[in-house]
């Protein structure tokens, strides 16, 4: 009983671990402000990688940077001893293949050249194909697209409800967008700023029908005055990996129950008609 205890303690902490894993938020921001590209990526409060070289993940380059620099000392180290004591028997060793060359070359005997074999003929015969057996291939392929468009429709339909709740699970917030179309010509600078602001403002209203988003400012000006254009922007990116879990579990669920049950149910009864009339 005291193992039992033990390990369902065991399996009830692990457990509480693998969902704290799952609910804590992963997020990265990302920003380019005054042609500067800066961003991290963090796991709840903990750094994992940002611009600066920082985190987990460049505390462990550094760490390897370091023990190749160690390596590297300790080979030119080895490499110099290595060359001072083959300098040494450099010269006696060519002595020895030269002397071992002429042996070889008054003790081998003549080799007989050898004489070419014909090659064996090779013949292909091509079976002729009648037209019955090509139209039932035909409708071989014809039923087997069938099916596959089939089955891909089935398992789009239960794949998305699970995608939209993936989609919505993945926070767009603090987006912050700053831009100033400029140019010499003002009539150029006018169309430029109606074809980027329709786009930029399109693809936002897509985004907000996909993401959840959160806008800081979105401005889009039109500068005559100014010789360069400015393009500042910044957001951040949040998503919990239990949505991706719970949906994927979703996916299966429905799968299971929606095409994989009904099908073999539908060819357990094609099989047993099939038997009744034989």
């Amino acid at each position: 009983m005291i193992v039992l205890k033990i390990l369902l303690i065991i399996l009830l902490v692990i457990l509480g671990l693998v969902v704290l894993l799952l609910v804590l938020p992963v997020s990265a921001d990302v920003s380019f402000i005054d042609k500067k590209l800066e961003y991290s990526v963090k796991y709840a409060y903990i750094t994992i990688l940002d611009s600066n070289k920082g985190g987990i993940l460049g505390w462990i380059n550094k760490r390897k940077q370091k023990k190749k620099k160690k390596k590297t000392k300790a080979a030119e180290t080895a490499e110099g001893t290595l060359t001072h004591e083959s300098s040494q028997t450099s010269e006696e060793v060519s002595k020895v293949q030269e002397d071992t060359k002429s042996e070889a070359a008054e003790t081998a005997p003549e080799e007989k050249p050898k004489e070419e074999q014909p090659a064996a003929d090779k013949t292909s015969e091509a079976e002729d194909s009648s037209p019955d057996d090509d139209e039932k291939e035909e409708k071989k392929k014809g039923g087997s697209l069938g099916e596959k468009l089939e089955k891909l429709l089935n398992i789009w339909s239960c794949a998305k409800n699970p995608a939209a709740k993936i989609f919505r699970g993945i926070h767009l917030e603090d987006i912050y967008i700053d831009f100033i179309i400029s140019d010499t010509d003002a009539y150029k600078c006018a169309v430029n700023y109606g074809r980027i602001s329709g786009a930029l403002y399109n693809l936002l209203a897509q985004m907000s029908r996909l993401f959840t988003v959160r806008f800081k400012t979105v401005d889009v000006r039109c500068g005559f005055a100014i010789e360069k254009s400015q393009w500042d922007g910044s957001l951040r990116v949040r998503l919990c990996l239990g949505t991706f879990v719970l949906s994927g579990i979703w996916f299966i669920g429905a799968y299971v129950f929606r095409v994989f049950i009904p099908d073999k149910i539908a060819k357990s009864r094609s099989k047993k008609t099939a038997a009744e009339q034989k």
